[in-house]
């Protein structure tokens, strides 16, 4: 392990993001397969919570950069954990956030 910590505003806002897509998913997935449609409005307003808490995230994430890898893992790993870090961020940025209902 390297000497780096994560912030724990980073740590914050992940497990914020993490539990709203959760409840995202849990809510998404019943109202579908259910069709229980008056769960819209929450899973709306959980997609809209999830925005507004995401955007600042990437913004810090662009400010401080992705953490030091560990000291023992393999470049290609380094690597694949890099860009599996940036399409995470932005295919949180990329969800269809309501704007088309």
């Amino acid at each position: 392990m390297n000497s780096h910590t994560v912030s724990a505003s980073a740590r914050f806002y992940h497990w914020v993001i993490a539990l709203i897509m959760v409840g995202l998913l849990g809510v998404g997935i019943t109202m579908a397969q259910f069709e229980i449609w008056p769960l819209y409005p929450i899973h709306k307003a959980l997609g809209v919570l999830a925005l507004f808490v995401i955007i600042p995230r990437v913004v810090m994430r662009l400010k401080q950069g992705m953490p030091l890898p560990v000291e023992q893992t393999p470049n290609w790993q380094h690597k694949v954990a890099k860009y599996a870090h940036w399409l995470l961020l932005a295919s949180t940025l990329t969800r269809d956030y309501g704007v088309n209902s």
